[in-house]
């Protein structure tokens, strides 16, 4: 267990690394060619790399690197930190330091594996220096954590708050102050001395600041002689300023979080860092107490505890099933072994194949057991019978067909497949191992533990009579029922459904349809009666099922709210709206817990988990309901509330257009004009009123209004100014956001601040009225300059050195008649677009073709078995007869989802194609033992299935008893409780196939 990867849903992910930068104050359009080109040239020259992603925003930029499989990541990260460390003294200075880190882009907002919360009676600063100190850098070298932060406080900074007027009077400029600072108190190597004895002697001068006071008595020259900076400025050692902020249920404490890698075993990775944390404790203060505030993996542990006690109890009652349909300790001993066996075999494999264990492997191995148990009551029962290996061939026949449809999963894209993967590899493993088993352990095992004991003769002779009687009336109802084959056909395809309730009340352009099945008298009268008579258990599945049927994700049930200010709030503004939500959080009965993130004076956050007893209860809808109106008393926020029922947003921003076009490039300014042409075709049509030709890619790529201060050159003549100047003398009168630069003080690295004393409170009335200096010479802004609020551009998405754009438009009219005048422009826009350059149609989540292409799979998994069985039987004609009894079964499936009103998830989809792969196997066993036999007569065959019948009804019925666990915890599990109500109805409805439809159709009538 320890050497799998362990996790709540299966790692989809390939081998990522993200680098990020930030540069202050820089739009989109600067980050793409001041960092995100330069950067995406060097690290593209990386061997190995599948695909590279970049996003260059507001402030910052992201690139995303996608490795082949099989790399190394920990060389490819070597080589990323090599190739950014030779490019980075040639990027922009502003340019903060390139941060790798193993995620991918949708993994910013992942919650800590772990969280502990450290309390003692000291500064905030003091407690996070001890903190780290202790855990910090211990825990980081435990392997597969990505990261350890202390929250809840900052460190310590040295300020110099210069009086602006004063360094005016004195001629000083702040970068002055600076430069001495970092002269008179820096470490550095000048070189090296060269002895004449020959010796090489390195030299370092070593000027740590040994107090605060070393600062305040430092000279300036200026033209009056030499001045104190202690004359010019105050200098303070002070705690930071709060950057962001995480609490756990609205309580301000000091928070030390882990996060974990992807791909590891979060479970034995969480126990490593307890024991780890609970060494390194006992080097704390004894006034300090910390402890685990937030597990991460308590909800993984149950549900895997929960899996492991499906398993086991299914186990248990396939155990009881074998021991009450064979009364025999030899047969219950033979085919438990054989799931042992089996088990560890599929083990292995996986290992070696690096399959991870999560919840959808665990339910593949549990669901395997029913299935391994199927080959073993097979061939145990025909050396019962002492029929020799002809049963073999059918074995391997029938469970290739149901691996052939496991893997058929494989097929699908990579995005539709996510889960599905490995629980259909692991469910095919067990499948081959158990042919092995089956074919070489069983027989093996048979013949050591075999008994010369001999029958009861009585009890032999009773049965015997038995089974001839009910053999003989077996025997005679096919025999009836196969003289009305046709009505036996004709009601097999009501029961399934013929889909004529799917053809539309109208058709355009089509008289003939419109006046005939469009008519009102069909509409009205005559379409209510043929839809239900005809329609079958498909309409039913159609129109109550799958229409409100959807993906699910297994996750815990928790709610989560998004706020969001405009640009120009500070981190106070926003932590003073979170902190209201938080408020009425803490008066709300049966919340277990709920974290807080304030990551900036635009983004807010909480994610509110439930005690287990209401999780699954009205409480999360109704803390929605309650939530969303509490956050109609705040204007100006922007709330987004999700987690149950339909998300809330309030979101003043544009709506989503009804649709979107793709567009690619290398060159962002013809792009941008390629869009503007596809925007005047479109606009050509009088449906259509506005186009887009910015559309933003993902809801964070907001663009804000900011200002921008437009300088009139002409009226600067005079002052012998350039803009230049006129932005660094305002740059000296306004707050710093980042540090200037860092002090050793004591031996530790301290931020330094230069800023002026009231640089805060510094406005746009100030920046155009406020009076500015240069040589001697004052002057106000007001008539030079102007302020003007501009919106800056989306964020500029890049992929594989491709600009992405999107063009968004609304269609006011018929969809079908939007999508054709889309599909028109852009195939007379393709003919004249530049080489290299290419316009796509985006389609939403749902449509027809991504539907048409996962059951197009089920076609091609009837192609399959045809194939297999053709050359099983090496008869064309059989196959059929085996094909038959897959869509039968799926009549089973359709009822057990519509009748009892089941959710169809990706649960229900995965039973259609392990359907298509079980209920062919009774057919293969009847069809082989029947070809084997001399005589091929009506009585024969009927025979043949008489004798498959109870192998058959048991392997059926281990199938299902081995799905009964996953029924136990009713539609809120996710994904399992679906499959296994598909399979089991189709499953019981095969039976019929077997025992009837196929004889009536196999036995002649005369």
């Amino acid at each position: 267990m320890p050497k799998f990867s362990v996790d709540l849903n299966p790692d989809n992910n390939l081998p990522k690394l993200v680098v990020t930068y930030q540069l202050t104050g820089a739009t989109p359009e600067l980050i793409e060619q001041e960092a995100t080109s330069p950067l995406e040239s060097v690290l593209s020259q990386i061997g190995g790399i599948q695909n590279i992603y970049s996003i260059s925003s507001l402030y910052s930029g992201t690139i995303e690197i996608t490795f082949d499989r099989d790399v190394d990541l920990d060389f490819k990260k070597f080589e990323v930190s090599s190739s950014i460390r030779q490019l980075y003294p040639k990027l922009h200075k502003a340019l903060t330091y390139p941060q790798i880190e193993q995620r991918g882009k949708t993994d910013v907002s992942k919650q800590p594996i772990l969280l502990y919360k450290i309390n003692a009676p000291y500064a905030s600063f003091e407690i996070k220096e001890t903190v780290g100190k202790i855990f910090v850098n211990s825990l980081s070298l435990i392997q597969g954590i990505r990261e350890v932060s202390v929250y809840g406080a900052e460190g310590l900074q040295i300020s110099v708050d210069y009086d602006v007027d004063k360094l005016s009077i004195h001629n000083i400029a702040p970068s002055q102050i600076h430069a001495i600072l970092q002269d008179e108190f820096s470490s550095f190597f000048p070189g090296a001395l060269f002895l004449a004895s020959g010796q090489k002697l390195a030299i370092k001068v070593d000027n740590n600041l040994k107090s605060i006071e070393e600062i305040e008595h430092i000279k300036l020259p200026t033209t009056s002689g030499l001045i104190q900076l202690n004359d010019l400025a105050t200098i303070s050692i002070q705690e930071s300023k709060q950057r962001n902020y995480q609490r756990v249920n609205g309580l301000n404490s000091i928070s030390l979080s882990v996060f974990a890698d992807e791909g590891v075993n979060r479970l034995d990775l969480a126990n490593t860092i307890k024991e780890s944390v609970d060494q390194l404790k006992a080097k704390l203060p004894l006034d300090y107490a910390i402890e685990l505030d937030y597990d991460d993996t308590e909800f993984l542990t149950k549900e895997i505890e929960k899996n492991y006690t499906r398993a086991l109890l299914s186990v248990l009652i396939l155990l009881v099933f074998i021991l009450i349909a064979y009364r025999n300790w030899r047969h219950l001993l033979i085919l438990f072994t054989g799931i042992l066996v089996t088990l560890s075999i599929t083990s292995l494999i996986g290992y070696f194949l690096k399959i991870s264990i999560h919840l959808y492997t665990i339910a593949g191995i549990t669901i395997s057991f029913g299935l391994i148990i199927d080959n073993a009551i097979v061939v145990l029962d025909q050396l019962e019978r002492r029929a020799g290996k002809s049963i073999y061939s059918a074995v391997l026949g029938a469970t290739m067909t149901t691996i052939m449809a496991l893997l058929l999963v494989l097929f699908l894209p990579e995005q539709e497949r996510q889960n599905l993967t490995e629980f259909c590899i692991i469910v095919a493993i067990s499948l081959f191992c158990s042919i092995l088993v089956s074919l070489f352990y069983i027989p093996a095992l048979y013949k050591l533990t075999r008994s010369g004991a001999s029958y009861n003769n009585k009890l032999f002779s009773s049965a015997s009579r038995m089974r001839i009687k009910f053999f003989n009336n077996y025997s005679t109802l096919i025999t009836i029922l196969s003289s009305y084959r046709r009505v036996v056909i004709g009601l097999l395809v009501l029961c399934f459904g013929i889909p004529i309730f799917l053809l539309p009340a109208k058709w355009d352009d089509h008289e003939w349809y419109n006046s005939t099945v469009g008519s009102e008298l069909y509409q009205d009268q005559i379409r209510p009666v043929t839809d239900k008579i005809l329609g079958g258990a498909l309409r039913l599945f159609i129109r109550d099922v799958y229409e409100r049927s959807g993906y699910r994700d297994p996750q815990r049930t928790a709610l989560y709210i998004e706020a969001s200010l405009p640009q120009g709030n500070t981190l106070n503004d926003m932590d003073r709206v979170i902190r209201f939500m938080e408020t009425y959080l803490q008066s709300v009965q049966g919340i277990k817990k709920f974290i807080t993130n304030v990551n900036s004076g635009q983004r807010g956050s909480i994610v509110i988990f439930f005690e287990k007893k209401v999780e699954n209860g009205s409480l999360p809808y109704q803390l929605k309901s309650r939530l969303i109106a509490q956050s109609l008393d705040w204007g100006g926020v922007d709330w987004n509330i999700y987690g149950v029922g339909r998300a809330f947003s309030n979101s003043s921003g544009e709506s989503l257009p009804n649709f979107k076009v793709s567009m690619k490039g290398y060159n962002y300014e013809e792009l941008e004009a390629q869009s503007q042409i596809l925007s005047d075709k479109l606009l050509k049509h009088k449906r259509i009123q506005k186009v887009n030709t910015n559309e933003r890619l993902s809801w964070n790529d907001r663009s804000i209004e900011h200002f921008v201060l437009s300088i009139d050159k002409d009226k600067l003549s005079g002052l012998a100014l350039t803009p230049a100047r006129i932005a660094l003398n305002l740059q000296e009168k306004t707050a710093l956001e980042y540090a200037s630069g860092s002090l050793n003080l004591n031996g530790k690295s301290i931020p330094l601040y230069v800023a002026p004393a009231n640089g805060e409170t510094y406005s746009t009335f100030d920046v155009l009225n406020d009076y500015q200096r240069s040589d001697q010479v004052q002057y106000q802004l007001t008539n030079t300059a102007e302020l003007i609020k501009e919106k800056t551009a989306n964020a500029i998405h890049k992929e594989n050195k491709q600009y992405i754009r999107q063009v968004g438009f609304d269609y006011y009219g018929s969809y079908q008649f939007g999508d054709k005048y889309l599909t028109e422009v852009l195939t007379e826009l393709s003919t004249i677009m530049p080489p290299g350059y290419l316009a796509e149609k985006l389609n939403w989540s749902f449509s027809w073709e991504k539907t048409k292409r996962q059951y197009s799979l089920l076609l091609l998994l009837i192609i399959g078995i045809y194939c297999i069985s053709a050359i099983l039987f090496e008869s064309l004609k059989q196959p059929f007869y085996v094909i038959i009894s897959i869509p039968i079964s799926f009549i089973g499936l359709f009822l057990s989802f519509s009748l009892f009103d089941l959710y169809f998830d990706q649960g229900g989809y995965a039973a259609f194609v392990l359907l298509g792969g079980l209920v062919v196997n009774s057919s293969i066993f009847i069809l082989n033992d029947f070809n084997q036999k001399r005589k091929k007569n009506r009585r024969e065959f009927i025979k043949s299935t008489f004798i498959k019948l109870r192998p058959i009804t048991l392997t059926i019925l281990s199938t299902c008893m081995g799905l009964v666990p996953f029924l136990i915890g009713g539609q809120h599990e996710i994904f399992w409780f679906s499959l296994a109500a598909g399979t089991i109805g189709g499953l019981i409805v095969s039976v019929i196939s077997i025992a009837l439809v196929q004889p009536i159709l196999m036995v002649d009538k005369s």
